[in-house]
């Protein structure tokens, strides 16, 4: 398994750009492509309520269902997902890798706490096994 994940720029712009739109609250996102890059980025809507100071994310099932749609009539594959940390690290938190299922396996996640001008991303991969290795992004 490659230690790199490949993303076109135009889907990063999309994650950044989203995250940035969500901020202060968490984004969250499909990723889809074919032959191991990463090619759209299709935002989803938060609808996790936004009260006492939590962060955390709740896809909409029904535009995560449009979005899926959306990716196979492209003939591409859901590949992974992305979310934002605005306040924390691009580290994936403990909600994160239980996240990491065997239909998600791509994680990116993107932290704002440097401020919306200053995004961080940080790539993973859940493995069969308990590790969750970090990968590089290259854009392409």
């Amino acid at each position: 398994m490659s230690s790199v994940v490949f993303i076109a720029a135009a889907a990063h712009r999309e994650i950044v750009a989203h995250c940035r739109d969500e901020f202060p609250r968490e984004a969250v996102g499909l990723l889809g492509g074919r032959d191991g890059i990463v090619e759209d980025a299709y935002r989803l809507a938060n609808i996790a309520p936004a009260t006492g100071g939590l962060l955390f994310f709740l896809a909409d099932p029904y535009r995560q269902f449009l979005a899926e749609r959306a990716i196979v009539g492209a003939g591409k594959q859901v590949v992974g997902m992305y979310h934002s940390h605005p306040g924390g690290t691009a580290v994936l938190s403990r909600e994160d890798i239980v996240a990491c299922s065997s239909r998600i396996r791509l994680q990116i996640v993107v932290a704002l706490a440097g401020g919306k001008d200053r995004p961080v991303l940080r790539a993973y991969r859940a493995p069969s096994d308990t590790s969750i290795p970090e990968l590089a992004i290259r854009l392409v």
